[in-house]
């Protein structure tokens, strides 16, 4: 078909290809109980390997489970042995003699356990929240990337944006929103002697997404226009230069912030790349509140 002669200048008719005419050969298969069985009998084949492979591969893991919710209320100022519902352990000939105990002074819960076997690296460090809907709209919307990313951002742009706990005495929160502010704030230690000595550590580097990381930076505001979220204030009695988040360096405010899309998940908090040795070890958790 040969274009038209008569369109004028600066018309938006696109152009006379097979492409922007949509004049390109395509092929429909016809489907057939002939053609469909064999092929998902192929991909049978194919998948079903695969499948118990990753099974295999996730059932060989070791994980230990310790649920440390009613550890202020049940557990005493000496270890004594936990129930059995909050615990789990993958394997049972491998972690043993599961014990708790609270301190109260410092908001503390000490768990112990034994490790009768080496443990092959990396060994990672997981907190498990349940029944908190990071999926709900109005939460999950609640940030801004600008401000995330060390973009100068003003008080009302963030009202349309993180919509909540935009400003508090004054000042800009950052970062603002119910992600930030809702950050999971219990102190995960790493695992020590029975002496109260950290022999084996976390780090909360190498935890977050490659692609997550590149969305965030540090504030370019003067740090007396900022003040922490509500729920940080305790962790940052004085918000200072020195000690003023930076979202950039800080994986574990990266990790929380890509929310999940199921009330009960868990997020990775630490990880170590060395064999863990067998032997007792204590792990303590500090109370946020």
């Amino acid at each position: 078909m040969a274009p038209r002669q008569d369109v004028p200048p600066g018309h938006r008719k696109p152009a006379n290809t097979a492409f922007k005419q949509q004049r390109l050969k395509a092929w429909q298969p016809v489907l057939t109980p002939k053609t469909v069985l064999p092929s998902f009998f192929i991909l049978g084949l194919v998948f079903t390997p695969l499948g118990a492979l990753f099974l295999y591969l996730s059932n060989s893991a070791s994980e230990l489970v310790l649920d440390y919710t009613q550890c202020s209320r049940e557990a005493g100022k000496t270890f004594g042995p936990m129930s059995s519902s909050q615990y789990e352990v993958s394997d049972s000939k491998q972690f043993r003699d599961i014990q708790w105990k609270w301190d109260e002074s410092s908001g503390t819960c000490s768990m112990q356990f034994t490790l009768d076997k080496e443990m092959g690296g990396p060994v990672l460090q997981y907190y498990r929240l349940t029944n908190f809907y990071q999926n709900h709209r109005s939460y999950v919307s609640s940030f801004d990337a600008k401000q995330l990313l060390g973009e100068v951002v003003t008080v009302e742009g963030l009202k349309l944006t993180c919509k909540t706990i935009v400003e508090d005495e004054g000042k800009m929160v950052y970062p603002c929103g119910l992600v930030a502010n809702s950050l999971f704030n219990d102190t995960l230690s790493g695992l020590q002697n029975q002496e109260g000595e950290t022999v084996y550590e976390f780090s909360a580097k190498g935890i977050a997404w490659s692609t997550d990381r590149e969305l965030y930076g540090q504030s370019k505001l003067a740090v007396e226009q900022l003040i922490p979220p509500p729920n940080w204030r305790r962790k940052y009695p004085s918000w200072t230069r020195e000690n003023l988040i930076n979202p950039k360096e800080d994986e574990r405010l990266q990790v929380w912030m890509r929310t999940s899309g199921l009330p009960n998940f868990k997020k990775l908090y630490g990880r170590n790349s060395n064999k863990l040795p067998g032997g007792t070890y204590v792990v303590q958790v500090t109370d946020g509140k």
